[in-house]
């Protein structure tokens, strides 16, 4: 048996724990704002069973994810690699069975049982994200922690050998778009009197997708908008030729009017509510069956959402904070935990948890362990991808974002090196001229992509398209 001392960061000690292969529960709450939340300086009372277990685990204050959209964020993830290195940063992305090793594989061959339950969309098997998983269900597309949570438990009580250790993916789309959900949750932190655009925009399955500026598109998605593949097309280029739109829309856009922006953040915080009750019944079940007293438990988001703060409810389309501020809570068994102020990065998650099982560190990983104290931190900075041609760089004197070259470019940091500081495609606040110059060394530091095994299925391809998931190529 192991004596691990667990210092994560900060200072922040951690009663030492004796642990040998723990178990191990990842949870991610799609989508989910880390403002949000109580524990994150949140509205009060909105999430108290999720404050409930940051009392009990290590908080991570300023944890960033890798990228701003399920399938990348998750590919990293399970990785430890930027989006970049694993392939296209396209709808034809797949995790390449020749490919860096994940979480799930290396956790195998420990010994370990490995078992996902996913709410499908982007985390569907024919991504590749299932690679090192022995069993991968998917009970329905695009759903909540209220459709996988059930097989997850089941996965616990039936599906594994009662002696030996586990590793558990748990996932649900219970704030993403769209955001209504059943009564009570749906409404109740929206104006019970507002009527109008906002309110249909809020009904509509992929209504908020389609809302730029002040106007509901109802038939447009902004891939129809603009033309993405138009070279510096995100910063301050990107807001001028949205301002333009949204002035002369076409004849089908409807105003959303007044008090709407506020209805929607109040129908988005409803999801939030409910995300929070299918949480507390979770951790329920599981104090019920003993596993808080075993399990290392980690809780955290794939990315946020921005909520109408640039003119659009999504994630796609920006790396500011809004977009990349998630939750990351880690619970050691028993719960003793703490609070964490330093950078971290969801590349940092496989390394963590890999030194709590006592295995070997994924191969060439980009994140480390946060296991140690906060001296040992190699850099102040994290690093970021977008789908829509932008990288990012967030440090101590704010963000920096290169627009208009794909993250998957060979050329990207040359691009980067020799683009002044006032060129319109690098948008930040802070020391700019820092800032630029840490991510060229970032991206210098990067393997080029492997090319993807196979293209997404056509189905799947269809149904993004619909979702407002397409575009970007």
């Amino acid at each position: 048996m192991r004596l691990l001392p667990l210092l994560l960061l900060a200072g922040c000690a951690v009663e030492a724990q004796r642990l040998e292969s723990p178990p191990i529960l990842v949870i991610s709450l799609d989508t989910l704002r880390a403002d949000r939340l109580g524990a994150y300086g949140g509205p009060a009372g909105l999430t108290p069973n999720l404050d409930r277990f940051a009392g009990e685990a290590v908080v991570f204050e300023a944890a960033y994810a890798q990228a701003n959209e399920t399938l990348f964020s998750h590919a990293s993830l399970f990785t430890s690699r930027y989006p970049s290195e694993l392939g296209r940063m396209t709808y034809d992305f797949q995790l390449a069975e020749a490919g860096p090793p994940t979480l799930a594989e290396v956790l195998g061959l420990y010994g370990y049982q490995t078992g996902a339950v996913t709410a499908g969309g982007q985390l569907t098997e024919g991504m590749g994200l299932d690679r090192g998983f022995a069993d991968w269900s998917e009970p329905v597309d695009w759903g909540s922690l209220y459709h996988t949570i059930p097989q997850g438990l089941a996965w616990l009580d039936e599906a594994r050998e009662a002696d030996a250790p586990w590793f558990l993916f748990l996932h649900g789309y219970d704030t993403h778009h769209r955001y209504l959900k059943p009564t009570p949750f749906g409404l109740s932190d929206a104006d019970p009197e507002h009527r109008g655009v906002g309110e249909e925009a809020a009904l509509a399955p992929t209504g908020t997708a389609r809302i730029f500026g002040d106007w509901l598109h109802p038939t447009r998605q902004l891939g129809e908008l603009f033309d993405f593949r138009e070279p510096r097309l995100l910063g301050s280029a990107f807001d001028a030729r949205l301002s333009a739109a949204v002035r002369a829309p076409d004849s089908r856009a409807l105003p959303l009017g007044s008090g709407a922006h506020g209805f929607l953040r109040g129908v988005y915080d409803g999801s939030v509510r409910y995300a929070d009750a299918m949480f507390g019944v979770l951790m329920a079940e599981l104090e019920a069956r003993g596993v808080l007293e075993e399990a290392v438990i980690v809780v955290l988001s794939d990315h946020g959402e921005s909520l109408g703060e640039r003119g659009w409810y999504n994630h796609r389309y920006s790396l500011t904070d809004e977009d990349l501020h998630v939750p990351l809570m880690i619970r050691l068994p028993g719960g003793d935990g703490g609070r964490v102020a330093a950078p971290v990065a969801l590349l940092d998650v496989a390394p963590t948890l890999l030194e709590l099982a006592g295995a070997t560190p994924l191969a060439d990983g980009r994140g480390r362990s946060l296991l140690g104290p906060v001296d040992e931190i190699p850099s102040p900075f994290v690093f970021s991808e977008g789908a829509f041609r932008a990288v990012s760089a967030r440090g101590p004197e704010g963000r920096l974002t290169f627009t208009g070259v794909g993250a998957d470019s060979p050329w990207l940091a040359e691009l980067i090196a020799m683009h002044p500081a006032e060129s319109p495609a690098l948008v930040g606040e802070g020391d700019v001229t820092h800032l630029q110059s840490a991510m060229v060394d970032w991206r210098r530091r990067l393997s080029p992509p492997p090319e993807s095994a196979t293209r997404t299925d056509p189905a799947l391809r269809q149904e993004l398209r619909r979702r407002g998931y397409w575009g970007m190529e």
